[in-house]
């Protein structure tokens, strides 16, 4: 029976074992699924990581979460002027989307030693993961040539970037494996895009994008002109 250290967890008023121990940045000391529910349910009502010690009201995950706050904005940013710029608009100060892409790196680093969920499951760095893949993927796509040597690399990165991210969720991101199945569909690889829609599809049978995406790939890989979307994935 896991024993339990004299530290008493201010979430759950129960003293904390040793196996569930979690020290944030800011010294203060909780257990582990106490946090990891506490991030969880913030990030469901706020879609954002930026959770707050209880006990000091510092940053959760301290640097960690400046960083992600800092790449979000950064990618936010890049796709709204990535649309704009397909409207013939600019903006007067460009995003310069290698910012984000160091930001999220930057978190993952920071963040490392302090994964909350089960099993050493790191949320953060995953979701950083995950933003990092996004960058590369609207980086490519706003590119003016797709096949030139700059674009074919950011996509080799996005799909490098979703698979990473789909590890770090221990196999539970659906939407990085859709997102990697879409690479690979316009990279012209079918059947390795199958397998990628049908792991997301196993995480969430309600997904629609994920079994719309896996007929077409099926379709291709039976030699069928797919009629879903004009032949593209579905984002």
């Amino acid at each position: 029976m896991p024993t339990r250290s004299a530290a008493v967890c201010s979430i759950c008023y129960d003293g904390i074992r040793w196996d569930d121990r979690l020290v944030l940045p800011c010294k203060h000391v909780f257990c582990r699924g106490c946090i990891d529910h506490m991030f969880l349910h913030h990030h469901r009502t706020a879609d954002d990581y930026a959770s707050q010690c209880p006990m000091c009201r510092a940053p959760l995950m301290g640097e960690a979460d400046e960083l992600f706050t800092q790449g979000s904005w950064c990618l936010a940013g890049f796709q709204r002027q990535v649309e704009l710029q397909m409207h013939g608009l600019d903006l007067i100060f460009p995003f310069e989307i290698g910012h984000a892409i160091t930001a999220f790196e930057d978190c993952i680093t920071a963040v490392e030693g302090h994964a909350t969920g089960p099993g050493g499951l790191n949320r953060m760095a995953a979701a950083a993961q995950y933003n990092i893949g996004r960058c590369y993927e609207l980086r490519w796509a706003a590119a003016d040539d797709l096949r030139s040597d700059e674009a074919q690399q950011d996509a080799r990165d996005a799909m490098r970037a979703y698979e990473l991210a789909f590890e770090r969720s221990h196999e539970l991101d659906g939407s990085a494996a859709n997102n990697l199945g879409a690479m690979l569909m316009w990279q012209g690889r079918p059947e390795e895009a199958q397998h990628w829609f049908s792991r997301a599809c196993d995480l969430d049978p309600a997904d629609t994008l994920a079994r719309a995406n896996l007929r077409i790939a099926a379709r291709e890989n039976r030699g069928l002109r797919p009629r879903t979307a004009g032949g593209r994935v579905v984002r």
